[in-house]
């Protein structure tokens, strides 16, 4: 049997209650004729608001040093993570030099979908780096200046990247703008991160 107030629901939602109130006469309310607890059960249902479902988000990634692909990729729907995706994403920024794949996280997924968004831009994003083992981020630490001993490419939340046909001024300005994490502009590429908000490199201006 059909409960009430799911009855309800489908009634209002066919329209088939405003036939039956244009029934009566003005001098009277449609109230008079139905019992209190079924009033208050329509006035709850006309006050529910409607569930809102966000676009989906995809990402379209290649990863310079692999040269994988990752073409329109649903990462997140309808409010949620896809797992599947997830999975691809992090074996796609594995550190290529050890093979090592680590959880991505999340709100860098988001940041970057937010970048594309922002750029106007159908382009791919160019990833030169994504996680990096401690090994990995220890050796490049040690042969070069701009790479931090404790970077957040360890605990994959940073990202290496370019985009072609656009500037990596532009990116920068527009990563900085979102004002998600730290923004780096190097000559190769431009770092995102989701860490606490900062700036370093070229200058922006």
């Amino acid at each position: 049997m059909i409960e009430r107030r799911k009855f309800l629901n489908m009634v209002i939602k066919a329209g088939l209650m405003v036939p039956f109130l244009r029934t009566f006469s003005p001098k009277h309310s449609w109230h008079e004729f139905l019992p209190d607890d079924l009033i208050e059960t329509l006035k709850q249902t006309s006050s529910e608001k409607p569930k809102i479902i966000t676009p989906a988000k995809t990402l379209t990634i290649y990863n310079t040093h692999t040269g994988e692909w990752l073409k329109k990729c649903t990462f997140h729907a309808n409010g949620l993570f896809i797992p599947e995706s997830i999975t691809m994403i992090n074996q796609l920024f594995r550190d290529h030099r050890t093979g090592n794949a680590h959880l991505i996280d999340e709100k860098l997924l988001l940041l970057l979908h937010s970048l594309i968004h922002k750029l106007d831009t159908h382009k791919p994003i160019h990833l030169v780096s994504g996680y990096r083992s401690q090994a990995t981020n220890t050796c490049l630490h040690e042969n070069s200046s701009g790479v931090a001993k404790k970077s957040l490419h360890c605990k994959g939340m940073a990202a290496d990247l370019f985009i072609e046909g656009v500037s990596h001024k532009h990116i920068q300005k527009t990563a900085l703008a979102l004002k998600a994490g730290g923004v780096g502009r190097y000559a190769q590429f431009v770092h995102v991160d989701t860490g606490r908000v900062r700036r370093w490199g070229m200058p922006a201006t």
